[in-house]
């Protein structure tokens, strides 16, 4: 099979093991073999891999790295205002091509103190940095003590 085209790192982290992410049913995981990067004649790279299905009656999905949906950010965003409703207020600061609520928590605004600001998933395809903001959020509101 052939994943995605026009790689920038050929064999980056999947020449040193890393796996695809995998989902027959509900569980993601990681999984494949023979994976590699390999030069296509016009000089851009292609991910090839090879799978084995445990199952041909259902959908499987593949991703480079575990997805982290919209559905997701909502319920993380719901979670937190709910948890922390002194601290924590959402914000629609905006809409998406698709029309969805473009959002963001703000926690405990003052003007005494610096802002930071984090932003996260500026491209689709870049669902670790939500799973980096989620820790940076859940930090946010963990014991002062703690940091």
């Amino acid at each position: 099979y052939i994943l995605g085209k026009g790689l920038p790192k050929p064999n980056l982290l999947y020449g040193t093991g890393m796996k695809l992410c995998i989902r027959e049913g509900e569980k993601w995981q990681r999984g494949g073999t023979y994976i590699n990067c390999e030069a296509e004649e016009n000089g851009e790279y292609c991910l090839k891999f090879q799978l084995s299905f445990s199952r041909m009656d259902q959908p499987t999905e593949i991703a480079t790295c575990f997805p982290y949906g919209y559905s997701e950010v909502q319920a993380l965003f719901k979670q937190m205002c709910k948890r922390y409703p002194k601290l924590v207020q959402r914000q629609t600061i905006g809409r998406s091509v698709l029309g969805n609520e473009v959002e963001c928590l703000v926690f405990a605004a003052s003007p005494t103190k610096p802002v930071i600001v984090v932003s996260a998933r500026v491209h689709p395809s870049e669902t670790v940095s939500s799973f980096v903001a989620q820790g940076v959020m859940e930090w946010l509101v963990s014991s002062e003590e703690a940091h």
